[in-house]
């Protein structure tokens, strides 16, 4: 069976902000940015800055908190190979499910979730993305050893 049918789908769900930081903020950082924070362009510009100035490469996470894939993620990060894998990063996450339009509007294409945009030092989309389908990954071990190539690899 897929992991991911641990974590039914369920339309309508609100989690708190506090699930979607990092674990280990120490070796990586994870913040949740709601449309109520501000205009998402802007954001993602401030973002950038604040991992340039905290030595973290920046990557978008377009999640969803009705997906049980997003889920398994979220969880597996307390994961120490994940915590690795993500080691230096800085990732922000947005929730498709309130952003609507906005990210394609800030030229992002994202078809499944979770889905993973690196970012330039303003913001903006490098053309590096990844996204993973968790039914063909069954352990956080799984997940770690095909993001961390994606996390750890490409521009600076």
């Amino acid at each position: 069976e897929d992991s991911a049918g641990d974590f039914p789908e369920v339309p309508g769900v609100e989690l708190p902000r506090e699930l979607y930081e990092s674990p280990a903020p120490d070796r990586f950082t994870r913040v949740h940015l709601e449309p109520s924070d501000g205009e998402l362009r802007s954001l993602l510009r401030t973002h950038a800055a604040k991992a340039k100035a905290a030595g973290r490469k920046p990557f978008v996470e377009f999640g969803k908190a009705s997906s049980g894939a997003c889920m398994e993620f979220t969880f597996s990060l307390h994961d120490r190979r994940m915590t690795d894998a993500l080691s230096g990063t800085y990732l922000i996450h947005l929730n498709l499910d309130q952003w609507g339009a906005a990210p394609s509007r800030a030229s992002f294409d994202v078809s499944d979730v979770p889905a993973f945009f690196e970012l330039d030092e303003r913001g903006r989309p490098t053309g590096r993305s990844t996204e993973i389908t968790l039914g063909d990954f069954d352990t956080p071990q799984d997940m770690a050893r095909v993001l961390k190539p994606f996390f750890q690899g490409g521009s600076r």
